[in-house]
C-alpha cells in the first residue's frame, strides 16, 4: 500500500495528548455524504449506528441522518476499520468528520488500515482526506490527494511535544 511515511517517522503523532485525531472531508456535498454511506454499507466494516444513543438501522438516504441532526437530535454512525473505532457525527453537509483516539493506533497495521481508508474515501469522493488534531482542519498531518495520488505528510508532533 502506498502510505505517507514509516511507522518509526509517523507514530508520534499518535501519541496521546489528551485530544482526539479528527480525520476530514471538507467542501462536501450531499452527494459526497451519500457517496460515503454507500462505501461504508458496501464495506466489510462491523457499523453501528444510533440517535440520541439509542441503535437504530442505518438509513438509505443521508438527507435523513442529516436532518435528523437539524432537527436537534445527535445521529452517530461508529464503524471500525482494523480494529480502530471511527466516529461520525454528522455536524454539517459541507464537512466529513470523523473522530478517532489516537490510543488504538498501536501498530503500524492499524495506521495501514486507517490509510486504505482515508485512501479508499478520497478515491470514492473524489476529494482531499486529511487527518488533522482535533479540531484543527487547516492543519492536515496526513492528507491523501486524489488527483495527484500521493500522499503528504507534516509532522505535527515532535517527541510528544506539539510543535
Amino acid at each position: 500500500m502506498n502510505r505517507p511515511a514509516k511507522w518509526s517517522q509517523y507514530k508520534k503523532e499518535f501519541a496521546w495528548d489528551g485530544s482526539w485525531r479528527d480525520v476530514y472531508v471538507l467542501n462536501t456535498s450531499i452527494a459526497d455524504w451519500q457517496a460515503l454511506l454507500e462505501l461504508v454499507k458496501s464495506s466489510a466494516y462491523q457499523c453501528e449506528f444510533t440517535i440520541d444513543g439509542h441503535p437504530e438501522p442505518l438509513p438509505e438516504d443521508v438527507r435523513d441522518i442529516l436532518s435528523c441532526w437539524w432537527a436537534d437530535h445527535a445521529p452517530l454512525l461508529i464503524f471500525e476499520i482494523g480494529g480502530i473505532p471511527l466516529y461520525c457525527h454528522f455536524f454539517s453537509e459541507d464537512e466529513i468528520e470523523f473522530d478517532l483516539d489516537p490510543r488504538d493506533m498501536t501498530q503500524e497495521e492499524k495506521a495501514g488500515a486507517l490509510f486504505e481508508f482515508m485512501k479508499s474515501l478520497s478515491l470514492a469522493l473524489g476529494l482531499r482526506v486529511r487527518m488533522t488534531p482535533e479540531n484543527m482542519r487547516e492543519e492536515p498531518i496526513f492528507e491523501y490527494d486524489p488527483e495527484a495520488g500521493v500522499w503528504s505528510y507534516h509532522s505535527y508532533y515532535e517527541d510528544g511535544d506539539i510543535n
